[in-house]
């Protein structure tokens, strides 16, 4: 059950929507930079239903359910990784420098 990547940035109005007039009917309409709704889009996008999950909306499902210790958890296995990363990064860095160096 593929979602269409246009369904979940333009939704379609029911009535209840009062001020529909005054929403944005999609992503484009909003006004802004291009890069943050570039942004914005990815990251709705990247939100399948009962699929999968960015971590951002992983952390904030935990705690609306809270359940701090999981998204404590699923924090800090992200900030043990981003640091693995830079580490990793910072050590390449620091090979290639004295590879040029030779």
């Amino acid at each position: 059950m593929a979602t269409d990547p246009a369904r979940l940035t333009t939704p379609e109005r029911t009535p209840e929507d009062a001020d529909s007039a005054l929403r944005p009917k999609s992503l484009d309409e909003f006004i802004g930079q291009q890069g943050a709704r570039e942004n914005l889009r990815i990251f709705i996008a990247g939100n399948l239903p009962m699929k999968t999950q960015i971590t951002p909306v992983m952390i904030m499902g935990q705690l609306e359910q809270y359940r701090y210790a999981e998204a404590t958890a699923i924090a800090v296995v992200m900030l043990v990784a981003s640091f693995v990363l830079l580490l990793a990064i910072n050590l390449l860095q620091r090979w290639t420098t004295r590879r040029m160096a030779m």
